[in-house]
């Protein structure tokens, strides 16, 4: 299914990271990253929301490459009213609890 014909996403991801694309789209981690996957996956079925994650090379994705650089003049410049939280993972992530 192509990214952009999906009429079924209520929400739409874009990174410029092709494995996290990968891992969303194929619901297959390596183990490091198996928290993070299932997290993410509970809490979207929990809260009724449904989402796909596209890639958009960094060069033509300026603010998920400042991001991801923690360039925030780049994402200043590119975006003046962007606001940018905090997050803290949920404790699965952080590995407290094992599966």
């Amino acid at each position: 299914m192509d990214f952009y014909d999906s009429t079924d996403a209520e929400e739409g991801v874009f990174t410029d990271n092709t494995n996290t694309v990968d891992m969303f789209n194929s619901l297959k981690a390596k183990q490091l990253y198996n928290p993070l996957l299932l997290t993410a996956v509970d809490h979207a079925i929990r809260s009724d929301v449904k989402f796909r994650v596209g890639h958009i090379p960094g060069e033509e994705n300026g603010i998920a490459d400042a991001l991801s650089r923690f360039d925030y003049t780049r994402i200043s410049d590119l975006a003046p009213s962007m606001e940018i939280f905090s997050f803290t993972p949920p404790q699965l992530v952080l590995g407290a609890e094992k599966l």
